[in-house]
């Protein structure tokens, strides 16, 4: 988001990412090794549905980049900081 977004709507948005992957990995948890399929013999549609659910958020977490790193940017944005990363 460009400098002078509205950082309420980039923290609350980082937030609501990390409830969903939070829920995620616990459909993960429940479903123990049958939350793991990837071919359909063995497994029913829903749990290829909640592992590839698993997966997507987990890919989307590690694009997105670490949430320590976002929480430092948005926290910059919010006191007016200035980024000593770029010459």
């Amino acid at each position: 988001m460009p400098a002078g977004g509205d950082e309420s709507q980039q923290i609350l948005g980082r937030y609501g990412r990390g409830l969903v992957v939070g829920q995620r990995m616990d459909v993960d948890r429940i479903m123990g090794h049958q939350g793991l399929g990837w071919e359909e013999d063995a497994f029913t549609p829903e749990e290829l549905a909640a592992t590839r659910l698993v997966l997507s958020s987990k890919a989307g977490g590690i694009a997105g980049g670490s949430q320590e790193v976002q929480w430092n940017i948005i926290s910059k944005r919010i006191l007016g900081l200035p980024d000593l990363t770029t010459h």
